[in-house]
């Protein structure tokens, strides 16, 4: 008998929603599955802080999420492409 492809679940771009699931995923992945983010860039915006930094009461850093680091600590497989 053939061996049982692993599951995956692949999330295309890194939008909220997105970054929710692999925060939820961190906390609580799914047993043989596998979880990858495809996306376009290796840094994400926070655009709930884009107000403050505008405002100058943070800084443009604080609202940049860094995707393989994020990814990395959650277990999830990122692809830039």
């Amino acid at each position: 008998a053939a061996a049982a492809r692993p599951r995956r679940i692949v999330l295309i771009g890194a939008g909220h929603a997105h970054l929710q699931v692999i925060e939820a995923w961190r906390k609580r992945p799914f047993p043989g599955v596998e979880l990858l983010l495809l996306t376009a860039f290796d840094r994400a915006a926070y655009s709930g802080l884009i107000p403050a930094v505008l405002a100058g009461q943070a800084a443009l850093a604080d609202a940049v999420i860094d995707l393989p680091a994020f990814c990395e600590s959650a277990g999830v497989t990122l692809l830039v492409d």
